[in-house]
């Protein structure tokens, strides 16, 4: 899929993805960091916060990328998820039910 005005396209293999997110809160929840070439600066500053969170963890972005998905992941491609009521979710909470 190409776009007018790019230089390469969306999910281009083997490059960076583009992902877009409603808010950052969103795509925190979701388990993705800030991009370090587009929001420089709030990576470098997360990348701070997960120093001081994970002392004993690397902070380069594939040490990163790859403790985030490991904790969306209760097994191998099994998604982590919670039970709660309702009522007692936030706004903006993602939930699922009855499998979907």
């Amino acid at each position: 899929m190409q776009f007018k005005n790019r230089r390469r396209p969306l999910w281009a293999p083997g490059k960076l993805t583009e992902l877009f997110f409603l808010d950052e809160a969103t795509a925190l929840a979701a388990g993705h960091r800030p991009c370090g070439e587009c929001r420089n600066r709030d990576y470098r500053a997360f990348k701070k916060a997960w120093a001081n969170a994970h002392p004993d963890d690397g902070t380069s972005a594939a040490t990163i990328d790859n403790r985030l998905h490991a904790d969306r992941l209760c097994d191998p491609g099994i998604r982590r998820t919670y039970p709660a009521q309702l009522a007692d979710l936030p706004d903006g909470a993602m939930v699922e039910l009855d499998n979907r």
